[in-house]
C-alpha cells in the first residue's frame, strides 16, 4: 500500500471525524513498546478483540502478541513501559505461563501485564521490587521471551486493562504508524442468526427479511520478512447504497474494538460455524468472519443475535452493500456486492 501523503492524511482523518468514525475513550498513555527496541515497531500476531478458541468456548482476545525470532536465552528483554508496583505470576522454571503485572498508581487502577515470560532471565532486581513492594522504573529489564514450543511463535502478550475493561493496546505504543492496511475477501448474506446463505448470482444475490451481513476481514499490523501474522480488524462496519448513484441510505453501527466486548458476545460479532468457521490458528489458517449486522443501530456498544439488518425498511430493488474495515493507523479496505431486496 502506498503511503499516503499528509495532506491526504488530514483530509481522510477529517471526514472519519465527521462520520463519528475515529477512536474514542483510548485513555491509556502513550508509551514506547514493550520490547528491545522499544523505539520502534514490532510484528503483531494477535490483536485485541481477535476471536480466539484453543480450548473450550471462544472468546476476545484482550490484548496484542507481539512476536519475536529470539527468545531466550539470546533474545531480547521485555522492559515495562511505566513506573509501577510489579506482581509476579511464576509457575515454573519450565512453564511458557509466566508473567508479571505492573500496576500504577492513578484513578482507574491501571495495570500493564506481560506474559510468557522466561523464568530463569528474570532479574533480581525484578524480584527484589516486587518482595519490597517498591516501584519498578519505567523501561526496566522484566525478562527475555520464553521458548514457545508451537510453531516457533516466540511472542509478548501484552495488555493494558483499568477499571473499565481492557484496551487494545496498539492505540498506545509509539510510534505506530503502520502502512499494511487490512483487507475485505469477502461478503455473504444470510438468514438472520444462521449461516443460511442467500444464494449468490449475478450480478445480484437477491435477500429478504431479517439479513445478516457476513464479511471476513483481517489485518497484517507491522509485518516482516518472518513474520507476517493475520489479525483481526480495528473497527468494522457496513452501509447500503442506492444504484446507480451511489447514495447512502442505510448506515451499520460501528463495531469498535478498541475496548475488548465481554467475552460472551465472541459468537455475536464473529460466525462460528460452516460455512463461516473463524479460526485464530496461528500454526494453521488464521480466518475472521465479522457478523457486522449484529449491532444495534442506535448504540454502537451494544451486540446481540437479534439485530440484523432489516430489509424490509427499504424498498424492493438493487443496492450496493459495502463493508470498510480499518486498523489502528486509520488505514482502510472495503468490499461492495450488488443485492436485491425481493420482500
Amino acid at each position: 500500500m502506498l503511503k499516503l501523503s499528509t495532506h491526504k492524511i488530514t483530509a481522510g482523518l477529517i471526514a472519519m471525524a465527521s462520520a463519528g468514525l475515529l477512536l474514542q475513550g483510548c485513555h491509556f498513555p502513550n508509551t514506547s513498546w514493550p520490547i528491545e527496541p522499544t523505539n520502534q515497531t514490532h510484528p503483531i500476531g494477535n490483536s485485541g478483540g481477535e476471536f480466539q478458541q484453543y480450548s473450550g468456548s471462544p472468546y476476545f482476545h484482550t490484548g496484542i502478541d507481539i512476536v519475536d525470532d529470539d527468545p531466550a536465552p539470546a533474545g531480547p528483554f521485555v522492559r515495562n513501559t511505566r513506573a509501577g508496583t510489579v506482581n509476579l505470576s511464576l509457575v515454573n522454571a519450565a512453564s511458557l505461563y509466566n508473567g508479571a503485572t505492573v500496576s500504577h498508581g492513578d484513578a482507574k487502577h491501571s495495570a500493564y501485564k506481560y506474559w510468557h515470560l522466561d523464568f530463569n532471565s528474570i532479574p533480581q532486581s525484578v524480584r527484589d521490587h516486587e518482595t519490597n513492594g517498591t516501584v519498578l522504573p519505567a523501561n526496566s529489564q522484566v525478562a527475555r521471551l520464553v521458548f514457545w514450543t508451537a510453531c516457533d511463535y516466540h511472542h509478548l502478550h501484552f495488555e493494558a486493562c483499568d477499571d473499565d475493561g481492557c484496551e487494545d493496546p496498539v492505540w498506545d505504543v509509539e510510534p505506530r504508524n503502520d502502512v499494511n492496511g487490512p483487507a475485505v475477501t469477502d461478503l455473504q448474506f444470510t438468514n438472520n442468526g444462521s449461516s443460511s446463505v442467500f444464494a449468490p448470482g449475478f450480478p445480484y444475490t437477491n435477500v429478504s427479511g431479517e439479513v445478516d451481513i457476513i464479511a471476513r476481514a483481517s489485518d497484517r499490523q507491522f509485518v516482516t520478512a518472518t513474520q507476517n501474522h493475520r489479525t483481526g480488524v480495528m473497527r468494522i462496519r457496513y452501509q447500503v447504497k442506492t444504484l446507480p448513484a451511489g447514495t447512502v441510505v442505510k448506515t451499520g453501527s460501528t463495531i469498535n474494538f478498541t475496548k475488548i466486548p465481554p467475552a460472551s458476545k465472541a459468537t455475536v460479532l464473529y460466525r462460528n460455524a460452516a460455512p463461516f468457521d473463524s479460526s485464530s490458528s496461528y500454526c494453521g489458517t488464521e480466518s475472521y468472519y465479522y457478523v457486522v449486522s449484529n449491532v444495534d443501530d442506535g448504540n454502537a456498544g451494544n451486540y446481540d443475535e437479534s439485530f440484523s439488518w432489516d430489509t424490509t425498511a427499504l424498498a424492493n430493488g438493487t443496492y450496493w452493500v459495502e463493508v470498510t474495515a480499518w486498523d489502528a493507523s486509520n488505514n482502510s479496505a472495503s468490499i461492495l456486492k450488488q443485492v436485491r431486496i425481493v420482500n
